[in-house]
């Protein structure tokens, strides 16, 4: 994808999935795996609309909505993603070299 496209962070991390698999030579049958996975995969990380789902049949759309659900909009990495930025942001207004590490500390 170039830059300047207009994209969502799950189009990334379906190509960062895709890369990973290609450039560290994972085969999916190697663990019992078909295209079919591989499809269903990609179309859960990226929230596929139910008439473009082709990784599992329509009695088993209900796993979609696990990961990314398109319905209420809900997704699953939310979550990871505002904390990721809270942290980074706070490491930025003051840099300490544990401070993330110190502040994960504390919430648990």
């Amino acid at each position: 994808m170039h830059p300047t496209t207009h994209f969502k962070h799950e189009d990334w991390s379906v190509c960062i999935f895709r890369s990973l698999m290609s450039k560290q030579h994972i085969h999916p049958y190697a663990y019992g795996l078909t295209e079919m996975d591989v499809q269903f995969i990609s179309e859960i990380i990226s929230g596929t609309k139910p008439e473009d789902r082709k990784g599992r049949p329509a009695h088993k759309f209900y796993l979609y909505d696990v990961i990314n659900n398109t319905r209420s909009g809900m997704c699953l990495v939310l979550p990871m993603y505002i904390d990721m930025s809270t942290a980074i942001t706070q490491h930025l207004r003051h840099p300490t070299p544990s401070s993330h590490y110190r502040r994960r500390a504390q919430s648990s």
